[in-house]
């Protein structure tokens, strides 16, 4: 299996073999969302709750039964009124950026994320499904109390992680690892320092494979080492690679300014062109 760093990627890598006469396993190329939500079947969790308005509002309605017994003591008092829609926005949106930690609320001035969460356990409880800010919780729980390999990941020689953004969260990063328990899992990272951002994503901070210790299980292909921090890949060396900067008057003229350099370039050339804003 092949977890590829975005849908886009994945799109892009199954057309680019396509285009070479093989016919690829799109089943075998995922992004991590599709990863959890095979994991999700694997487990038979509750079906997902959509995001929708009505979710919204019963979750509102158990946050404001919440304020009037205090649970809130930083956000609501009593003294200003009702407990409104706003503050509910204000917890949904903190909750969703803390919820990818693996101790959420283990921090000073925690204004009730807490009992934010148990009443979003409470809401999946009583309609009987899984809540997708929560859902990531939930595989995580239930992979690090399994004893068997989950039924997708079974029948896979290993799962091979395309180099990513270095931003896996730390519930991301446990998973992954706690998936490594069943399947062998081998990353293809960038070189360079991790600190200027030239390394990409990893789960475990330990040295890279050379061509000796490559696992038996990876197809076979000539591990490449880079040559100092000024590396080039030997694609980049075959296409002499080159580096522009191109210095613009005012931020405005960026738009106007990459369309009239892809249309030069098309007039030469039917290469692919990726824009990156």
């Amino acid at each position: 299996m092949i977890l590829h760093p975005s849908e886009l990627h994945r799109k892009d890598a199954l057309e680019s073999i396509q285009r070479r006469g093989t016919s690829p396993s799109p089943q075998l190329h995922v992004t991590l969302n599709q990863l959890l939500r095979l994991l999700h079947v694997d487990f038979r969790l509750p079906v997902l709750l959509d995001d929708e308005a009505s979710s919204f509002l019963g979750i509102h309605r158990r946050c404001a039964l919440a304020a009037e017994k205090q649970k809130f003591p930083l956000l609501h008092s009593g003294a200003n009124g009702s407990w409104n829609m706003k503050k509910t926005h204000r917890l949904q949106h903190l909750h969703a950026h803390l919820s990818s930690l693996l101790n959420p609320f283990d921090w000073e001035n925690n204004p009730g994320i807490d009992a934010y969460e148990k009443i979003l356990l409470a809401f999946e409880r009583e309609h009987g499904g899984t809540l997708p800010v929560l859902l990531p919780k939930h595989v995580l729980s239930a992979l690090e109390a399994s004893k068997t390999i989950p039924f997708h990941f079974a029948h896979l020689d290993g799962i091979i992680i395309l180099d990513h953004a270095p931003e896996f969260t730390e519930l991301e990063r446990a998973i992954l690892v706690s998936l490594g328990r069943f399947i062998p899992i081998h990353q293809l990272i960038n070189p360079g320092s991790f600190r200027l951002g030239h390394h990409g994503a990893f789960l475990v901070d330990e040295y890279p494979c050379d061509q000796s210790s490559l696992p038996s299980w990876v197809p076979e292909h000539t591990v490449w080492i880079p040559d100092g921090d000024a590396w080039k890949s030997p694609i980049g060396l075959e296409k002499d690679t080159k580096f522009t900067r191109i210095a613009v008057d005012d931020r405005v003229q960026i738009v106007n300014s990459t369309v009239e350099l892809i249309t030069q370039y098309r007039r030469h050339s039917s290469g692919r062109v990726l824009v990156i804003d």
